[in-house]
């Protein structure tokens, strides 16, 4: 799946254009955390944009989803 962006997130430290990079996590205990993040690919700066946490108990299978909206951009 390819998905296309048309907003531009600048980094509020550098004004740099930021990148976004997905960063997922297994735990010792079976959850699956998900991170989309925008990164300065100069200066490292990270904005948790969403995350998605998924978790087995027994034969439930749960999902949490936190989303946050990029800051608006003034161009």
């Amino acid at each position: 799946m390819v998905i296309y962006l048309s907003i531009e997130v600048k980094c509020p430290k550098d004004n740099n254009t930021m990148i976004l990079v997905l960063e997922s996590e297994k735990l010792s205990d079976g959850t699956v955390k998900a991170y989309f993040n925008y990164r300065c690919p100069i200066c490292g700066f990270k904005l948790e944009v969403e995350r998605i946490e998924i978790t087995r108990s027994g034969e439930v299978i749960s999902i949490k989803k936190t989303f946050t909206p990029p800051p608006s951009q003034q161009h």
